[in-house]
C-alpha cells in the first residue's frame, strides 16, 4: 500500500504541520490554497495566519474525523436544534466532548473559536457553539456576563430602566403583551389610563430577573423585555 501523502502547513510563528487531503478537505481556505499547489513537484508550504498551539488543538480534532482513506470528512452526527441534555444525546461522541471541554475560556478556547471560524470548519465550529450553549445553560445575563468577563457600559440601572420604561410605555405593552387591539393611540402617545403601573411594576420585575433574583435559567422572551425598555435609551 502506497504511503499516503501529507501536505506541509506553517503557522504564523513558524510551527510546521504534516496533514493529510481529508483535513485539508474540511476547509475551504486551505483547500483553495492546496488546489494551487497539489500539481506541482516541489508544493510551496500551505500557510495559516495563527499560532501553533491553536492550529496544533484544530489539526489534533481534524485528524479523528477523516474518513477512511485519508481524502474525505466524516460528518459528525450532529442534532438540530440542540436538546437539553448531554453531549451524546447531541450525536456528539465522547471523544468529542472530552476533547472540547478541555479547552479552557481563559486559555485556548476563544483562539479556536476564531481559527474554526477562519478556515470555514463548520462542524468543528457548531462543536464549540454547543460547548458555549452548555456553559450558558442555568446562568441569567448578569451571570454569562461576568462568566465571560464582559463589561457593557451601556447597562442600565434599575432606575434607568424605569424611567425609559415610563418614558416609552408602548414599547414596553408591544414587548410584554402587543398591543392587544387597543389602537394606535398608545403607539403615538404612550400607555393609556392605568397601564402606566403596571408596566413600571413589570420593568422592575425583570430587573430583578435579570440579576438573578427570580431564578435562574428564564427563556430569552423575559431578558429581552428588560432589553426593549433600554434600547431607547441609547438610540
Amino acid at each position: 500500500m502506497a504511503e499516503e501523502q501529507k501536505w506541509k502547513v506553517v503557522s504564523d510563528d513558524g510551527q510546521e504541520f504534516w496533514i493529510s487531503e481529508g483535513v485539508i478537505r474540511m476547509s475551504e481556505p486551505l483547500l483553495t490554497q492546496w488546489e494551487a499547489v497539489a500539481d506541482d513537484d516541489e508544493p510551496e508550504p500551505l500557510r495559516v495566519s495563527a499560532k501553533g498551539e491553536t492550529l496544533a488543538k484544530v489539526f489534533e480534532w481534524a485528524k479523528k474525523h477523516v474518513a477512511e482513506g485519508g481524502k474525505d470528512v466524516a460528518k459528525l452526527g450532529l442534532q438540530h436544534p440542540l436538546k437539553e441534555g448531554s453531549y451524546t444525546e447531541n450525536g456528539i461522541t465522547e471523544a468529542d466532548a472530552a476533547w472540547v471541554e478541555e479547552l479552557r475560556l481563559e486559555d485556548t478556547f476563544l483562539d479556536v473559536v476564531n481559527l474554526a471560524n477562519t478556515l470555514a470548519m463548520q462542524e468543528l465550529l457548531s462543536l464549540l457553539c454547543m460547548r458555549v450553549a452548555f456553559w450558558f445553560k442555568g446562568k441569567t445575563p448578569r451571570e454569562i456576563q461576568e462568566y465571560f468577563g464582559i463589561e457593557d457600559p451601556n447597562v442600565l440601572s434599575p432606575e434607568e430602566i424605569t424611567a425609559q420604561c415610563d418614558a416609552h410605555k408602548w414599547a414596553e405593552k408591544l414587548a410584554v403583551g402587543g398591543t392587544d387591539g387597543e389602537g394606535d393611540g398608545d403607539m403615538e402617545g404612550g400607555a393609556s389610563g392605568g397601564a402606566g403601573g403596571e408596566s413600571k411594576d413589570e420593568c422592575r420585575r425583570l430587573h430583578r430577573k435579570w440579576e438573578g433574583a427570580e431564578g435562574r435559567g428564564g427563556g430569552a422572551g423575559s431578558s429581552s423585555r428588560v432589553v426593549v425598555c433600554g434600547l431607547f435609551a441609547h438610540a
